[in-house]
């Protein structure tokens, strides 16, 4: 089973069976999903679980080889980066928790020592590392890694205590062993590699020594991607970042837009809650409606914040039209603000409002109270708008 995979919180739902629900970050859940097979590569199959969702299974899980375009049902195990870690529906052995297996190189974080041996953290989950593991000699005092954040192998899933046995010595070993080779890589580092393959869920590329590894879709650039073809092209050279490794770290996860700027960050910098956007609809969806702010950056409007009540989106709204719009909520981590088209005191917004703080902007005389709505409320900032855009009409 492989990691191939950066959560992204606001993707969208899969379809479940029978009611609509993604689990929280970091847990697994024993829903049942339906999701179509778009690849096979070694023994991880890619799943296709709905719009901008993927996730993969082992290639033993199914009876007969699994083919492109088959529909299968699957329950989510745990994600990794931006894949779900999936478990056939009927098969005779379950994952191990959260997808984690032996073999597998992880990041864990030393928490404290304890009777002559390591306890750790993986990702919120327990781990413990035994002193022959530690790549300390025997005897030798091991308060020196607590804090530190090593690269270790998995010897042991424990599914029931829900923790895993980690050795630091083995990558140490390897480490060694690549070090004479020159092909060392390690989480964390930048490496160059060439295009080789492009599938729909992202590309292959091969890397110094002859190693493959794989770049997912989601991992190519912030924006929404159809496919990798829209940015990569077949032969190019790319410098990307090591993600993650697994099998004695013979399969490598590889990353291009964390080496790029966070356009998340970016944005809720210059756009705090209470700032008025301007935003483009591009989905109607029963829930609400998705709008584009600026290339890269989409926000999400739950009906909740519309003027229409329950009455029908689509009657009121359309694809391609331009909406003012409030920031109520915003992430610095690849998830989409929350947008409102009403003021604070639930009043449709109106596109004036925004031209004149754009006004403003432009001519470098905002209100010191914009964006604070605790020192203003949104009314009497919509009011101060309104008076500035008569005026400069004036």
């Amino acid at each position: 089973m492989s990691f191939y995979s950066s959560e992204r919180p606001g993707d969208p739902t899969p379809r479940p069976v029978p009611e609509p629900s993604e689990p929280a970050r970091g847990n697994h859940t024993l829903r049942v999903h339906e999701g179509t097979i778009v690849g096979v590569h070694g023994d991880d199959v890619f799943v296709d679980l709905g719009p901008r969702l993927q996730g993969v299974v082992s290639a033993r899980a199914f009876d007969d080889p699994p083919r492109l375009g088959d529909v299968h049902r699957f329950t989510m195990r745990g994600r990794e980066e931006s894949l779900w870690v999936l478990s056939l529906v009927g098969e005779r052995s379950s994952e191990s928790w959260l997808g984690m297996q032996e073999g597998q190189w992880v990041s864990a974080r030393v928490v404290r020592e304890h009777q002559g041996h390591l306890q750790l953290k993986v990702d919120g989950l327990h781990a413990v590392m035994p002193h022959t593991h530690t790549g300390k000699s025997p005897g030798q005092s091991l308060k020196g890694l607590v804090g530190k954040n090593l690269v270790c192998e998995v010897l042991e899933v424990d599914t029931e205590r829900q923790r895993v046995v980690l050795s630091r010595k083995r990558v140490l070993q390897r480490q060694k062993e690549d070090r004479a080779r020159k092909l060392q890589l390690l989480p964390g580092d930048l490496t160059q590699g060439r295009v080789t393959r492009i599938e729909s869920y992202g590309a292959f590329l091969r890397l110094p020594g002859g190693r493959e590894g794989l770049l997912h879709i989601s991992d190519i650039a912030h924006q929404r991607l159809d496919h990798p073809s829209e940015r990569l092209q077949l032969g190019e050279t790319l410098e990307v970042k090591v993600l993650r490794l697994s099998h004695g770290g013979k399969r490598i996860a590889l990353g291009l837009k964390q080496l790029l700027g966070n356009p998340w960050r970016s944005f809720a910098r210059l756009h705090p809650v209470g700032s008025l956007v301007v935003g483009t609809v591009y989905s109607l969806e029963d829930a609400g409606l998705r709008v584009e702010l600026e290339p890269g950056i989409g926000g999400w409007i739950p009906r909740t914040e519309t003027p229409f009540g329950e009455r029908r989106l689509g009657v009121f709204v359309r694809t391609g039209q331009t909406l003012p719009l409030r920031v109520i909520e915003v992430f610095e981590d690849d998830q989409d603000p929350v947008l409102s088209m009403l003021d604070s005191g639930g009043r449709a917004l109106r596109m004036d409002e925004v031209e004149a703080l754009e006004h403003w902007r432009s001519a470098g005389d905002r209100p010191t109270s914009m964006g604070s709505p605790a020192a203003t409320g949104l009314g009497s900032m919509a009011q101060q708008l309104r008076e500035a855009l008569e005026r400069r009409k004036a």
